[in-house]
C-alpha cells in the first residue's frame, strides 16, 4: 500500500528521525547515525516531492544541508541540536493532535 502522506506528517516523521540522529552522533554511534541519516534523507525527498511552492522547497533544502552540517567533522553552521529537534515541534503538534 503506498499511502501519500501530507507534507506535515512527513516533516514530524523526518523530526523523529533527526532525534534519533542526534542521540546517535552523541552517542558515537556510527552505525545507527548511518542509518538515521540515511532515513533522513528519504523522508527530505518526499517531502520536497510533496511540496507545490518553490520557497518551501528551498527552506526543506537548507534544512536538509543543515541536517547534513551535524554529520560534518566541520560544521558550517552554528545551530545546536536543541534548536533542530525544536523546529519540528509544530509540525509534531500539528499532525498528533
Amino acid at each position: 500500500m503506498n499511502t501519500k502522506h501530507s507534507p506535515a506528517f512527513l516533516m514530524a516523521n523526518l523530526g523523529s528521525e533527526v532525534a534519533r540522529l542526534l542521540s546517535a552522533l552523541e552517542k558515537g554511534d556510527k552505525e545507527l547515525s548511518e542509518d538515521a541519516r540515511n532515513r533522513s534523507e528519504k523522508i527530505i525527498g518526499e517531502v520536497v516531492s510533496s511540496l507545490e511552492t518553490g520557497p518551501a522547497k528551498k527552506e526543506v533544502r537548507l534544512l536538509a544541508d543543515v541536517i547534513e552540517d551535524f554529520c560534518a567533522s566541520k560544521r558550517r553552521y552554528s545551530v545546536s541540536p536543541i534548536s533542530l529537534k525544536q523546529y519540528f515541534l509544530p509540525f509534531a503538534l500539528r499532525v498528533f493532535n
